[in-house]
């Protein structure tokens, strides 16, 4: 019953957190390979640099929605606490790393289902 209500809790922040601009849709649908080929610490660094908007959604469902690794919720330094926390051995393990990857690629699988690309547009 947990599993389901978290996929359910996944999917309505996915539909009201996904954006309809083009370079938001292909860019959701990129991460996953992104974080296959240089891993999520890595990922999310560029993303972060590259293409705010997606680490901001990345970032509000870890902190604000999901918080399962007790984020602290404040607003004035959102980006630089998410990833300094992910960054410091003694707060996040190996494992925690997993857990948190395993977690954003399934976000990311549901926000792929909300975003437009060119192809759904050509088609």
């Amino acid at each position: 019953m947990a599993i389901q209500n978290l996929e359910q809790k996944r999917l309505i922040f996915a539909m009201t957190n996904a954006k309809k601009d083009k370079p938001y849709g292909v860019m959701v649908k990129k991460v996953p390979a992104l974080i296959q080929t240089n891993g999520l610490l890595y990922t999310l660094a560029y993303l972060k640099k590259e293409k705010p908007d997606v680490f901001e959604t990345i970032r509000k469902w870890h902190v604000v929605e999901h918080n399962n690794f007790s984020f602290e919720k404040t607003e004035a330094k959102k980006d630089d606490n998410f990833l300094s926390k992910i960054l410091d051995e003694k707060e996040f393990s190996d494992s925690d790393v997993r857990l948190l990857t395993l977690e954003t690629l399934n976000l990311l699988k549901c926000l792929k289902r909300f975003v437009s690309d060119e192809k759904e547009e050509d088609a």
